[in-house]
């Protein structure tokens, strides 16, 4: 009556299985639903992040926050590929509108952020120049050449090491070395 299986029907299997098994799917429905939140939390937060003022705007053109925490970020995420892939399997995400087997793996993911990254620094960037001054197209240049030497530093491939240490998470995609070289080139030759 009050729905507790007696000792006699709890060793029979079905009625317990059942519960338990509704359980864990409950549960990872669950974790599937948050983890995507909090990805594209992680996203949204990349791209919301202000273009203005200078608490956001190194005034002397160094590395922006918003750099080290995507660094940060990604060394955090990199070695759950496995939870990614169990949730980009499940749900489709703003990045990759995929589901199933045709899901993007976490390269997707990174490279998404990077490009949220991009944009946010390219803002900042255009933000020195609207300051106007004699020095506000320099500073342009040296924050987007200072910002894409630190992501290429800390995230591109080392150059003459065949297999990177487990906990060294570098991005060996030949996309990121290409789009962030070219945009530190391009920078240093306006400044130059």
């Amino acid at each position: 009556p009050c729905g507790i299986a007696s000792a006699t029907e709890a060793n029979k299997g079905p009625p317990e299985s059942t519960i338990a098994s509704a359980l864990c799917i409950s549960l990872h429905r669950s974790t599937v639903k948050n983890c995507s939140k909090t990805l594209e939390n992680l996203a949204r937060s990349i791209q919301l992040d202000p273009l203005d003022g200078r608490k956001h705007r190194p005034a002397d053109a160094r590395v922006a926050t918003v750099s080290s925490d995507v660094v940060h970020a990604i060394r955090l995420i990199t070695p759950f590929t496995s939870a990614y892939k169990s949730v980009s399997k499940r749900r489709a995400l703003p990045w990759d509108p995929n589901v199933g087997e045709s899901s993007g793996e976490m390269d997707t993911f990174i490279r998404f952020l990077v490009k949220q990254l991009i944009i946010s620094l390219q803002g900042k960037a255009q933000n020195y120049k609207n300051d106007g001054g004699v020095d506000a197209q320099a500073k342009s240049n040296v924050f987007m050449m200072n910002n894409t030497f630190y992501l290429l530093e800390l995230l591109g491939p080392v150059e003459g090491v065949e297999e990177q240490p487990a906990d060294d998470c570098r991005i060996q995609a030949p996309w990121f070395t290409t789009k962030i070289s070219k945009i530190f080139e391009s920078e240093k030759a306006k400044y130059l």
